[in-house]
């Protein structure tokens, strides 16, 4: 966990696109279900700006040619598809499992 993240933060996750050249998808609907699918544990942040906990590489084609050499391999989950979408957030819960944070809208 990043130590200006406090644990009862969401879990940050920034979204880096691709340069669009060819996708197979509509990536911004992709990034708006992830949104919607993840809005009690995590907040979509900016990739350059918000220090996320995670990146997701939204990648528009199996070739996935963004240059992600920037950020700790450790940190980033790419997405070629649509179909990777459930894995994506089941991924992504768990690593927000893992990092022990709290939901956005406690119970």
């Amino acid at each position: 966990m990043h130590e200006n993240h406090p644990p009862s933060a969401p879990l940050r996750i920034g979204i880096k696109y691709c340069g669009g050249c060819n996708p197979d998808y509509d990536r911004g609907s992709l990034v708006e279900m992830l949104k919607e699918a993840l809005s009690s544990t995590a907040v979509l942040v900016h990739w350059e700006e918000d220090d996320p906990d995670v990146i997701v590489a939204v990648q528009g084609c199996p070739t996935a040619c963004a240059d992600l050499g920037m950020f700790d391999a450790s940190k980033v989950l790419s997405v070629t598809s649509t179909e990777d979408f459930a894995s994506l957030v089941e991924t992504i819960n768990r690593r927000q499992r893992s990092l022990k944070r709290a939901p956005t809208h406690p119970a």
